[in-house]
Protein backbone atom coordinates (compact mmCIF):
# COMPACT_ATOMS: atom_id res chain seq x y z
CA UNK A 1 0.00 0.00 0.00
CA UNK A 2 1.32 2.99 -0.47
CA UNK A 3 1.31 6.27 1.83
CA UNK A 4 1.96 9.86 0.42
CA UNK A 5 5.10 11.34 0.57
CA UNK A 6 4.76 14.56 3.56
CA UNK A 7 2.46 11.02 5.40
CA UNK A 8 6.02 9.20 5.21
CA UNK A 9 7.87 11.61 6.21
CA UNK A 10 6.08 12.00 9.26
CA UNK A 11 6.46 8.21 9.93
CA UNK A 12 10.18 8.55 9.27
CA UNK A 13 10.64 11.10 11.51
CA UNK A 14 8.37 9.55 14.57
CA UNK A 15 10.83 6.48 13.78
CA UNK A 16 13.87 8.36 14.58
CA UNK A 17 12.77 9.68 17.36
CA UNK A 18 11.77 7.03 18.83
CA UNK A 19 15.13 5.68 18.11
CA UNK A 20 16.74 8.32 19.57
CA UNK A 21 14.57 8.04 22.74
CA UNK A 22 15.33 4.38 22.92
CA UNK A 23 19.56 5.34 22.81
CA UNK A 24 19.08 7.94 25.46
CA UNK A 25 17.27 5.74 27.68
CA UNK A 26 19.55 2.79 27.54
CA UNK A 27 22.79 5.55 28.03
CA UNK A 28 20.76 6.49 31.26
CA UNK A 29 19.79 3.48 32.29
CA UNK A 30 23.79 2.25 31.92
CA UNK A 31 25.31 5.19 34.15
CA UNK A 32 22.08 4.67 36.86
CA UNK A 33 23.91 1.07 37.39
CA UNK A 34 27.09 2.47 37.24
CA UNK A 35 26.35 4.69 40.00
CA UNK A 36 25.18 1.72 42.07
CA UNK A 37 27.97 -0.51 41.30
CA UNK A 38 30.06 2.44 42.89
CA UNK A 39 28.05 3.04 45.56
CA UNK A 40 28.17 -1.03 46.55
CA UNK A 41 31.73 -1.09 45.96
CA UNK A 42 32.13 2.22 48.38
CA UNK A 43 29.72 0.58 51.28
CA UNK A 44 31.99 -2.47 51.06
CA UNK A 45 35.04 -0.85 50.82
CA UNK A 46 33.21 1.17 54.36
CA UNK A 47 32.13 -1.86 55.35
CA UNK A 48 35.39 -3.95 55.25
CA UNK A 49 37.33 -1.35 57.37
CA UNK A 50 35.70 -3.07 60.80
CA UNK A 51 34.68 -1.21 63.67
CA UNK A 52 36.38 2.16 65.00
CA UNK A 53 39.58 1.51 67.79
CA UNK A 54 38.01 3.69 70.84
CA UNK A 55 40.84 5.83 70.63
CA UNK A 56 38.97 7.09 67.33
CA UNK A 57 35.36 8.47 68.61
CA UNK A 58 35.10 12.04 68.90
CA UNK A 59 34.40 13.74 72.69
CA UNK A 60 30.89 14.39 70.78
CA UNK A 61 29.78 10.86 69.67
CA UNK A 62 31.10 9.63 73.22
CA UNK A 63 28.66 11.85 74.99
CA UNK A 64 25.68 10.84 72.35
CA UNK A 65 26.63 7.14 73.26
CA UNK A 66 26.49 7.63 76.92
CA UNK A 67 23.11 9.61 76.94
CA UNK A 68 22.03 6.24 74.51
CA UNK A 69 22.81 4.04 76.99
CA UNK A 70 21.66 5.97 79.57
CA UNK A 71 18.01 6.02 78.78
CA UNK A 72 17.68 2.32 77.86
CA UNK A 73 15.33 1.03 80.67
CA UNK A 74 15.14 -2.59 82.46
CA UNK A 75 18.24 -2.48 83.86
CA UNK A 76 18.59 -6.66 82.93
CA UNK A 77 22.06 -7.68 82.41
CA UNK A 78 20.99 -10.78 79.96
CA UNK A 79 18.40 -11.92 78.10
CA UNK A 80 17.56 -15.29 80.83
CA UNK A 81 16.93 -12.09 83.32
CA UNK A 82 14.38 -10.44 81.08
CA UNK A 83 13.04 -13.96 80.36
CA UNK A 84 12.44 -14.79 83.88
CA UNK A 85 10.87 -11.77 84.55
CA UNK A 86 8.51 -11.85 81.79
CA UNK A 87 7.73 -14.99 83.10
CA UNK A 88 7.03 -14.73 86.23
CA UNK A 89 4.57 -11.27 85.35
CA UNK A 90 2.25 -13.66 82.85
CA UNK A 91 2.08 -16.41 85.54
CA UNK A 92 0.99 -13.62 88.04
CA UNK A 93 -1.58 -12.69 85.50
CA UNK A 94 -2.67 -16.10 85.01
CA UNK A 95 -4.68 -16.90 88.12
CA UNK A 96 -5.57 -15.37 91.05
CA UNK A 97 -3.64 -17.72 94.06
CA UNK A 98 -6.25 -16.46 97.04
CA UNK A 99 -8.65 -17.94 94.62
CA UNK A 100 -7.59 -21.49 94.08
CA UNK A 101 -6.67 -22.31 97.54
CA UNK A 102 -10.06 -21.52 98.69
CA UNK A 103 -11.41 -23.25 96.21
CA UNK A 104 -9.14 -26.07 97.28
CA UNK A 105 -10.21 -25.63 100.47
CA UNK A 106 -14.03 -25.12 100.35
CA UNK A 107 -15.11 -28.90 99.78
CA UNK A 108 -18.60 -29.76 101.60
CA UNK A 109 -20.82 -26.24 100.38
CA UNK A 110 -19.68 -26.42 96.60
CA UNK A 111 -20.29 -30.26 96.17
CA UNK A 112 -23.28 -29.82 98.00
CA UNK A 113 -24.53 -26.96 95.83
CA UNK A 114 -23.27 -28.57 92.49
CA UNK A 115 -25.30 -31.67 93.37
CA UNK A 116 -28.55 -29.03 93.60
CA UNK A 117 -27.83 -27.97 90.53
CA UNK A 118 -27.34 -30.70 88.70
CA UNK A 119 -31.22 -32.07 90.08
CA UNK A 120 -32.77 -28.61 88.98
CA UNK A 121 -31.44 -29.37 85.75
CA UNK A 122 -32.54 -32.93 85.53
CA UNK A 123 -36.10 -32.12 86.77
CA UNK A 124 -36.24 -29.40 84.07
CA UNK A 125 -35.75 -31.70 81.51
CA UNK A 126 -38.15 -34.29 82.77
CA UNK A 127 -40.98 -32.18 83.02
CA UNK A 128 -40.14 -30.39 79.50
CA UNK A 129 -40.09 -34.39 78.35
CA UNK A 130 -43.68 -34.68 79.97
CA UNK A 131 -45.37 -31.54 78.63
CA UNK A 132 -44.77 -33.20 75.01
CA UNK A 133 -47.72 -35.65 73.71
CA UNK A 134 -45.95 -39.77 73.58
CA UNK A 135 -48.37 -40.10 70.64
CA UNK A 136 -46.52 -37.25 68.66
CA UNK A 137 -44.11 -38.38 66.19
CA UNK A 138 -42.44 -34.77 65.73
CA UNK A 139 -38.66 -34.24 65.65
CA UNK A 140 -38.85 -30.55 67.33
CA UNK A 141 -41.73 -27.98 68.48
CA UNK A 142 -41.65 -26.11 65.24
CA UNK A 143 -42.39 -29.76 63.33
CA UNK A 144 -45.62 -30.44 66.06
CA UNK A 145 -47.17 -27.20 65.48
CA UNK A 146 -47.12 -27.54 61.71
CA UNK A 147 -48.19 -31.60 62.15
CA UNK A 148 -51.50 -29.86 64.43
CA UNK A 149 -52.09 -27.21 61.53
CA UNK A 150 -52.08 -30.15 58.73
CA UNK A 151 -54.69 -31.86 61.30
CA UNK A 152 -56.55 -28.91 62.03
CA UNK A 153 -57.17 -28.39 58.33
CA UNK A 154 -57.79 -32.46 56.90
CA UNK A 155 -60.50 -32.18 59.75
CA UNK A 156 -62.05 -29.21 57.97
CA UNK A 157 -62.13 -30.82 54.95
CA UNK A 158 -63.55 -34.38 55.83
Amino acid sequence: MAVSPPLQNRLDSFREKKKSAIRENDTAVQQELKKQRDRSTYNESLEEEGPKDDREYTLQEWKEWAQKKGRTKGGYKNLDELAHATYEKEIAGLADKEKYAKSKEGGQEDIESMVQGLQEASERRLKKRRKEPMESNSVNEKNRQFNMKLEREAKEHR
